[in-house]
């Protein structure tokens, strides 16, 4: 039967989609994309529109219980049904919801089931036929079978199969099992993994008699030499029960007679018996029920014997040997290739040393570009075995060709082409097959006479000024000479001293301060120069000078030079110099220099005076410019009388710095702030201005000593938050932080609260309370939330209903001013806030503007007449009557101003 891995039929898609027109959307899908379970628990994947916040799943229509939105959920599942609907819904913060979606879920904790096979026994096999097993949950999915021989077969999730079939299979073969008792197992599996319980099945097949088959036998994979006793067979059969073992012999020529038996291998090694000869090898297979295959045998010819050696041959012919050889036999296997190595004067001890040269068939080979040297060969050969002859040597030399001498260099000393006198230095240089011995230099076409090589001869040039020709050869040690003379062109002149500068004219350009500039004077005659005076005349009163001049004169030989410092400074002079130069004895060199002038810094976009709010980002723009110096070479320093520097760079190329300004990382209140340029000399020019940062504070940073408790408030260490009432009758409690006051005009406050755990009592208020007019921390109980009567004003969260004061009986939040319990300046209803949550409220005051947040949800937002500004302590209180609360809060976070 055709085998087939379990678990590989993919599942339907189970999805479950909830749309709505204008409202939300979302879907919901078991994990695993799966329309079936098999524990009573749904794992599912939910998505949902942006809009959605919430979500509600249930067994039933109707919606029993609305949760945060999330990306999972699970759903708890009846155990007694099979089947079962999982419902969905999705609300928005608006409380619109979307359309009711179903989910069908399958719960299948049964296998399949069906009757047990009918199982026969054959020769080595095992045959097992059923009736097609069915599966009401999710289907069958495969069927497998275990099992094992003379014991109890494994269950079947405890054993690998020895059977593997699709989910239409209803018969199973297995095959090549020994005589004797075996026992199986029919395994039949659904698409959610269960399996069917399955009783084991005795059954005694009998032993299988048809002899393996030999598909292929060879010795060392059929190669036809070797020259090694140790060789491998390789064989390849066929047989329904497998090979279990086999004999190997040289010897004997039937399976009776040949004896070790070994374990079968594909590949088994086996040394062959000694002599060099052709070696023929019997083998014989085994299966597990006696059977014998027929004989298979190789035959391999086993040869250790090199070959005999002939006689080698060599001709010369320029830089080329051209070998040849004959007469190399082998009796055994045949001369199969040839190697030749090389040696200087000697030939190699055997031919795995040396050069190597050639390596093949032919009998002849050509050797070229060799050194002018004795070359000495062996000549080996290699037998088909892979045996290599000991070899025959011939030597063979090789003669170089004269080559003349060539001259590289002739020429001048220190390379000149004119000179003013008769007896000259030369530099000459040659090379060739052997060393240079000999030189002729003459003014004439032919040599007039030979001299010993030298690298740097002198000569005296015929009388007469004017262009000369000189003419050069070369002989070396083996008497070979330079086919043609090396030419040289001198000019013979009269002789003069010539006076040349680096520069005609000093300019330094701008500098900040007397400066050190360097002018070479140069002799670029044949003669010495004298130079007898060096002197500075003022022009505009500029203060340039010459600061050593001591030893003067002083005398520059042909071709030497001076370097004279001059000392520069702004303003303008001129250098004069006296030589006995012909047609130059007073030089003149203009002298120049400015002073560099302060960069200029200007205001481009500097705030003066600003408040900058929490954390808020802002660049500050300077101007720079510079009439010597590119904006790019002006470094800007900002630096604050608070925090010390806060930037230093390069100015960008446009003429500006820009320093951004970051209110997390700074320190709050009032900067006095200034931007410095600097140009290359180091002036400076800056700009001054101010701004204050604005910075807010939290609870969770101030010290609990500087907080105000007030009746039945406290820390709960414990729990790190403030307990404003327990969940006790009649009490009434206060918590104010007052380590510093905050505008009540302008502020943001963010907390935590809880109105939970008692039978439903007042309600929880934050107050900005008036430090100016207050006269206590603590106001009214029961209906008066622990703030009636108190200045300043209050945002109450309102749980309980007293009549003539609230303006619902629902819960809801509402504005007070001045402690006025009955009169809200503004109020919304809330959702039922007694839920044992901790719900998180937002109040944020700006001038007259009030909003008030719930839980992200913008419940008012309005303006508020009457609301002012005054120095502010920020507060909680709750209180209970007959009905109690825990009234508790956590998370405070009040941010102000710092700047006002």
């Amino acid at each position: 039967d055709a085998a087939a891995p379990r678990h590989v039929r993919p599942p339907p898609r189970a999805v479950a989609a909830a749309r709505s027109e204008d409202g939300p959307s979302g879907a919901i899908s078991l994990q695993g994309d799966i329309p079936w379970v098999t524990v009573p628990t749904a794992a599912l994947d939910v998505t949902a529109s942006e809009d959605a916040s919430e979500m509600c799943l249930s067994l039933t229509p109707t919606c029993t219980g609305w949760e945060k939105l999330d990306e999972t959920a699970r759903v708890e599942l009846s155990r007694s049904r099979r089947r079962q609907t999982v419902y969905a819904r999705f609300r928005d913060a608006d409380g619109e919801t979307s359309d009711l979606a179903s989910l069908q879920v399958l719960l299948d904790r049964s296998g399949p089931t069906g009757a047990l096979p009918t199982v026969t026994a054959g020769d080595g096999s095992v045959t097992l036929t059923w009736t097609p097993y069915t599966d009401v949950g999710s289907g069958l999915d495969n069927h497998f079978v275990v099992g094992a021989a003379g014991q109890r077969a494994p269950f079947c999730s405890q054993a690998d199969p020895l059977w593997e079939g699709d989910r239409d299979a209803t018969t199973a073969t297995l095959t090549g099992l020994a005589a004797g008792e075996f026992t199986v197992r029919l395994c039949v599996q659904d698409a959610a993994g269960n399996t069917t319980p399955s009783r084991m099945i005795t059954v005694i097949p009998t032993a299988e008699s048809d002899p393996p088959e030999v598909v292929s036998f060879s010795l060392d994979r059929g190669a036809a030499t070797t020259r090694t006793r140790d060789v491998f067979l390789t064989s390849a059969l066929e047989d329904a029960s497998g090979v279990s073992d086999l004999c190997v012999s040289e010897v004997d020529t039937s399976a009776a007679e040949c004896r070790p038996w070994i374990d079968y291998d594909a590949a088994v090694p086996h040394q062959l018996s000694g002599g060099s000869e052709a070696k023929t090898v019997r083998a014989w297979f085994r299966d597990p029920h006696g059977n014998i295959s027929e004989t298979a045998e190789d035959t391999i010819v086993f040869d250790r014997v090199p070959p005999e050696n002939g006689t080698a041959l060599a001709t010369v012919a320029g830089d080329t040997i051209s070998l040849s050889w004959s007469g190399f036999s082998d009796a055994l296997t045949d001369v199969e290739e040839y190697v030749v190595v090389r040696g200087d004067d000697v030939a190699p001890g055997s031919c795995a040393e040396g050069d190597p040269v050639y390596r093949g068939s032919d009998t002849a080979t050509d050797v070229e570009d060799l050194a002018a040297l004795r070359h000495a060969f062996r000549v080996c050969a290699v037998d088909a075995a892979g045996n290599i002859s000991g070899g025959d040597t011939v030597r063979a030399t090789v003669v170089a060709e004269a080559v003349p001498p060539v001259i590289e260099t002739f020429r001048l000393g220190g390379g000149a082409h004119t000179v003013c006198g008769r007896s000259i230095d030369l530099e000459l240089s040659a090379s060739g097959a052997s060393d240079i011995v000999r030189m002729c230099i003459d003014e004439g076409e032919t040599c007039g006479g030979w001299s010993p090589y030298d690298t740097t001869p002198d000569l005296r040039l015929s009388a007469g000024a004017g262009l000369k020709t000189l003419r050069a050869w070369v002989r070396d040690a083996d008497g070979v000479e330079s086919v043609v003379p090396a030419e040289l062109d001198v000019d013979l002149v009269d002789c003069a001293a010539d006076l040349v500068l680096s520069a005609l004219s000093v300019d330094l350009g701008t500098i900040c301060g007397p400066e050190d500039t360097t002018l070479t004077m140069s002799n670029e005659g044949n003669v010495d120069l004298t130079i007898f005076d060096v002197s500075i005349d003022d022009i505009d009163g500029g203060g340039w000078a010459a600061p050593d001049l001591e030893d003067l004169p002083w005398t520059l030989a042909p071709g030497d030079a001076r370097d004279l410092v001059l000392r520069g400074a702004p303003g303008s002079a001129e250098l004069r110099i006296e030589t006995d130069a012909a047609g130059a004895e007073d030089v003149r060199v203009p002298l120049t220099a400015t002073l560099d002038t302060p960069p200029v810094a200007s205001a481009r976009s500097l705030p003066d005076g600003d408040a900058l709010g929490i954390g808020e980002t802002l660049d500050f723009v300077l101007a720079v410019s510079d009439a010597e110096t590119e904006p790019g070479g002006l470094s800007v320093a900002w630096t604050s009388d608070v925090d010390g520097t806060l930037q230093e760079s390069r100015a960008t190329r446009d003429g500006t710095s820009t320093y951004r300004w970051d209110g997390v990382g700074t320190t709050g209140g009032t900067h006095g702030l200034t931007a410095t340029v600097t140009d290359a000399c180091g002036q400076t020019d800056s700009v001054s201005f101010g701004i204050c940062q604005d910075e807010g504070y939290s609870t969770d940073v101030l010290d609990l000593a500087t907080w105000n408790f007030e009746g039945d408030a406290l820390w709960d260490a414990g729990n790190g938050w403030v307990q404003l009432t327990e969940a006790a009758g009649n009490q009434v409690g206060s918590a104010y932080q007052t380590a510093t006051t905050v505008g009540a005009g302008e502020i943001d406050i963010s907390a935590l609260i809880y109105v939970s755990g008692g039978s439903g009592a007042d309600g929880v208020t934050v107050t900005a309370l008036d430090a100016d007019r207050m006269t206590g921390f603590l106001g009214g109980l029961g209906g008066g939330i622990g703030y009636s009567g108190l200045p300043g004003w209050t945002v109450e969260v309102d749980t309980y209903y007293n009549r003539g004061t609230d303006p619902t009986s629902e819960d809801h939040v509402s504005v007070h001013l001045d402690g006025a319990i009955a009169s809200p300046s503004a109020w919304a209803v809330l959702p039922d806030m007694e839920d044992g949550q901790w719900h998180e409220l937002r109040v944020h005051a700006a001038g007259s503007w009030f909003s008030v947040w719930i839980d992200d949800v913008l419940y008012i937002d309005e303006e508020i007449e009457g609301l002012t500004d005054f120095p502010a302590y920020v507060g909680f209180s709750a209180a209970t009557g007959g009905r109690t609360n825990d009234h508790l809060v956590d998370s405070l976070i009040v941010t102000g101003s710092t700047c006002d």
